[in-house]
């Protein structure tokens, strides 16, 4: 029996613990209230622990909300690494691009004006990620204590989460007329920055630059979404020819189009580190789909999309894992990572010291939480974005034991954020 028939035997023998359990006290699950009962919990914790003061997602803290921030040298040095990798720096803009979705349903349901004032939060931090650096385009991870300092290098996945979120906030009502100028005016310089690299990113001296768009992989949505983006906002036929140039341009390995590459969907079949990384992407793919008017182009959308789901959904069950009562901890102290590390002057260089100081951090908690939490959060994440609603209403009880699955006050790192989005898709069908 593998991996997936376990889950699903799992799955089963709880389904029919809740069914048992109804009929013997004659009282029906709420799903509905148990549902916002953990998405309250998820709420609480990302706002008691893992948002700072100007907006930005942390990666880890320790359980009380106190980590160790890098110093204004220790960034410009680029220790551990100048990439932030392993600290709790590392994925500010990915994460909080990704996480407005969640904070944007939230407020959708419920109409408070605290939740409303929690999107325009993260979406102020985004914005603020964009402008610390003086080298036009860069997009930075985030920031020290003085908000002025950051590693030096963001990333394809950075710039990647930031165009989503922006995105996503610009659907609402809540930016006025001037805001929504900013940071309309803020996604086209940004946008001109990285075409004029040929899709790289942006990244201060001495790197210049960090990952690419231009990739026929999981990068090829994302070069998509910002040429949909620019003409969505401008009507700027330059941004209209050129997304319909890309989408035509063939490259890789097997020479496909960058729209074939996108409906042929982007499954893994990787145990651990992937499903993080495609979210992001899966995330403008389905915006593309929302905003294509093409019904070919819409359809090679969905495909991508729910051939990706398809690969996610047999992830999910990785969540049950970790134990509620698994008291094992995490050092959040990053600092004993320095001992491996060395000036660098190159991305390559930094990629190099930070893989070298992977194994120094791979405690077994961090471990646990990575396979259990992270790949099962955002598969979820994925597998919720799927267009074809019948199939989501199938695996919604998949998606709601997951939900139930953490006790989220004991986990050191925010990986758990993708499923506040997933709970109030699962809200959507009550």
């Amino acid at each position: 029996m593998n991996l997936i028939q376990l889950k699903r035997v799992f799955l089963m023998v709880c389904l029919f613990q809740n069914i048992y359990c109804s009929a013997q006290t004659n009282s029906p699950i709420n799903t509905k209230s148990v549902t916002l009962q953990q998405l309250n919990k998820i709420n609480d914790e990302i706002w008691k622990r893992f948002i700072d003061k100007w907006g930005i997602m942390l990666e880890y803290t320790d359980l009380d909300g106190s980590l160790v921030y890098p110093t204004s040298e220790e960034l410009l040095l680029g220790k551990p690494n100048a990439l932030g990798w392993n600290t709790p720096l590392e994925n500010g803009a990915m994460y909080g691009g990704m996480y407005i979705d969640g904070a944007i349903k939230r407020w959708q349901h419920t109409q408070t004006e605290e939740d409303a004032n929690k999107v325009k939060k993260i979406a102020s931090g985004l914005m603020y990620l964009s402008t610390v650096s003086p080298v036009p385009g860069a997009v930075v991870r985030g920031v020290g204590l003085d908000g002025k300092s950051y590693y030096l290098m963001g990333s394809d996945d950075q710039a990647g989460g930031w165009y989503y979120g922006i995105w996503r906030y610009l659907q609402t009502n809540l930016p006025d007329s001037l805001e929504r100028k900013t940071i309309t005016d803020k996604v086209i310089s940004v946008s001109k920055a990285i075409v004029a690299m040929n899709w790289s990113l942006p990244s201060d001296p001495p790197f210049h630059k960090r990952g690419t768009f231009i990739t026929f992989d999981y990068q090829a949505p994302r070069l998509l979404f910002v040429c949909k983006v620019c003409y969505e906002l401008t009507k700027d036929e330059y941004w209209r020819n050129l997304y319909l140039k890309s989408l035509s341009e063939r490259g890789g390995p097997q020479r496909l189009s960058r729209l074939q590459v996108t409906a042929n969907g982007f499954a893994s079949n990787a145990v651990v580190g992937s499903w993080w990384v495609r979210a992001v992407t899966i995330g403008c793919l389905h915006s593309l789909w929302e905003l294509e008017s093409d019904s070919t182009l819409k359809d090679a959308y969905r495909q991508g999309l729910e051939l990706t789901a398809n690969s996610a959904y047999n992830f999910v069950g990785m969540g049950y894992k970790l134990k509620q009562n698994d008291t094992s901890t995490f050092n959040v102290d990053w600092r004993y990572l320095n001992d491996l590390w060395r000036p660098q002057a190159t991305e390559n260089e930094s990629q190099a010291v930070a893989i070298a100081q992977i194994h120094l951090i791979n405690q077994p908690r961090r471990i646990r939480e990575d396979h259990a939490v992270r790949q099962a959060s955002f598969a979820a994440w994925i597998v919720s974005l799927a267009p074809n609603e019948n199939t989501l209403k199938r695996r919604l009880p998949d998606l709601k034991l997951l939900l139930d699955q953490f006790k989220y006050s004991g986990l050191y790192h925010v990986w758990f954020f993708p499923l506040e989005a997933v709970g109030w898709r699962i809200m959507d069908f009550n």
